[in-house]
């Protein structure tokens, strides 16, 4: 998700959501979203914030629409394809410089993609291990942390 007041090293971003919606019958569900970002390292050069399109979802993901089952099917496609895991990991940092996601921090990153809630992760973490567990923690935390 966006933020205009990432926590660490992030570029601000917001997304702008297309819903199915204002008709008789609609299903009020996302069609698409486009991501927005601002490159802070630019404005602190030239004092003048743009919002630039970082990537509309449809069209970086292949998805025809970004209801539960199609983004159900991505997840499982970040899994398995580590090219499009990581642009989705580019897009993650909002464009800014990040590290590498090593295979701890791609189980971490598809655990907290599954999770809706922090209960959640015995059910949808089930066979990540202890040290995987504990580098997502730490990741929190981290986060958490100014």
């Amino acid at each position: 998700a966006g933020s205009v007041t990432p926590l660490t090293d992030l570029n601000p971003g917001f997304k702008i959501y297309s819903v199915d919606g204002a008709y008789k019958g609609c299903s009020w569900g996302v069609l698409d979203y486009t991501s927005y970002y601002m490159d802070i390292m630019k404005v602190d050069k030239d004092d003048t914030p743009v919002w630039n399109v970082q990537y509309k979802a449809s069209e970086a993901y292949n998805i025809p629409a970004g209801y539960p089952r199609y983004m159900s099917e991505l997840l499982a496609n970040f899994a398995k394809d580590d090219i499009l895991f990581n642009k989705y990991i580019d897009y993650r940092a909002k464009s800014a410089p990040h590290g590498d996601c090593d295979a701890s921090c791609k189980k971490s990153v598809l655990c907290e993609m599954r999770c809706g809630r922090s209960k959640d992760e015995a059910t949808f973490c089930k066979g990540m291990k202890e040290e995987e567990k504990m580098y997502h923690y730490k990741r929190i935390q981290e986060e958490l942390t100014c």
